[in-house]
């Protein structure tokens, strides 16, 4: 309990961390190093270049830790997730919020049963904060795009209604300024398409919103670059690979 507790200090954005997030964050600066084969995507942060792999370290640590006591004991850690979850979500502070929404996306893997009642009540407020409109600070959009993802499972089996509102979410993230913010969402899209096949279930399920994806990359594609671009480029071929129809594939 006391090391459970302990952790959640360390998940919070010191200043210097948000400066050196959003110095160089404008999708109109390129990156400065060129796309690697490998992305690295780890707790507490999005898609990733060498150059920034220390400076969240120990947040990213702590959020490592925070998923793998999950994993090892949940009962005994979920019920101070929850606690963080429900009394930072409305914090004035953004990043008491951000952590909580850290905290969630953690937890998701390892305490999946005893978050389950929860779902219903967190996964919307997850998609207000990515919907584009509710000006939320760029790290609690790009931090709720990375907790969705790890809840795809949940939203794909739980009505088209979450489904929806979800991807209209994430796709109206993909012409967002910040490139953080893109980096987060556009993965956790591929994410919720290449999830139906892993589950079995119907492609068609996304059937409805292919077009509008294509459409969204389509007209994303000038204005992505380096990492962000092998990004777009990779949900386009996952699109291409699943979409059902032809006609789809062609847009």
């Amino acid at each position: 309990v006391v090391s459970t507790q302990s952790l959640f200090p360390l998940m919070l954005m010191k200043d210097e961390e948000v400066q050196s997030h959003l110095q160089n964050d404008h999708y109109t600066i390129r990156d400065k190093n060129r796309q690697q084969s490998v992305i690295k995507r780890t707790f507490g942060d999005d898609a990733t270049t060498n150059e920034e792999d220390t400076v969240l370290s120990v947040r990213r640590s702590a959020s490592l830790c925070l998923d793998h006591l999950c994993r090892m004991g949940s009962d005994a850690v979920f019920p101070h997730i929850l606690e963080v979850c429900l009394t930072k979500w409305e914090d004035p502070d953004w990043r008491f919020r951000e952590v909580a929404i850290l905290c969630l996306g953690a937890a998701v893997q390892g305490a999946y049963a005893q978050l389950d009642p929860y779902f219903n009540e967190f996964v919307p407020k997850i998609i207000d904060a990515i919907s584009v409109g509710t000006n939320q600070h760029v790290c609690i959009t790009s931090m709720a795009a990375w907790a969705a993802q790890r809840m795809s499972i949940w939203i794909l089996t739980n009505g088209s209604a979450f489904v929806g509102r979800y991807v209209n979410a994430l796709l109206g993230n993909f012409t967002c300024e910040s490139k953080r913010v893109q980096a987060a969402c556009v993965p956790a899209l591929r994410m919720l398409i290449m999830t139906v096949p892993a589950l079995g279930l119907d492609a068609n399920v996304m059937a409805p919103y292919y077009s509008a994806i294509a459409e969204t990359v389509k007209n994303c594609v000038p204005h992505y670059h380096t990492t962000n671009l092998k990004l777009l480029c990779d949900l386009a071929i996952s699109v291409m690979y699943l979409a059902p129809s032809p006609i789809e594939q062609q847009q």
